[in-house]
């Protein structure tokens, strides 16, 4: 919460039952459901769903957008990660965190943002 009284960009990544309801908004999964191309490619993933439960799609429609959905995910997130001036992760959420990264070609841990990386 000093952090962003402060006004410092900074990123919670973790469990999201764990974060105060305050700093809700400061989390990666907030802001990727903030995320247009997120919300485009998860809104074609139901599309896809309920397509195939009518009868009229197939599982590889439904594959496919949700490989797209992962692949929206990951970029936006790596977006939001490099953007932020202090990263604040529990240690799932650096688990998670060094996944993203390792995925996105970052590299290792720091990932080449431009802040600092807490774990707590």
């Amino acid at each position: 919460e000093g952090l962003l009284a402060a006004g410092v960009c900074a990123v919670r990544v973790g469990q999201p039952a764990s974060v105060r309801e305050s700093l809700r908004s400061a989390t990666l999964d907030a802001a990727l459901e903030r995320s247009a191309p997120v919300a485009a490619a998860r809104d074609r993933l139901r599309a896809a769903q309920r397509s195939r439960q009518a009868g009229g799609g197939s599982g590889g429609g439904v594959s496919e957008a949700f490989q797209a959905v992962r692949r929206a995910e990951a970029a936006a997130s790596l977006r939001l990660l490099k953007a932020a001036e202090v990263v604040v992760a529990s240690c799932v959420g650096a688990g998670r965190l060094l996944e993203l990264l390792d995925r996105g070609g970052g590299g290792g841990s720091g990932g080449g943002g431009g802040g600092g990386v807490a774990s707590g």
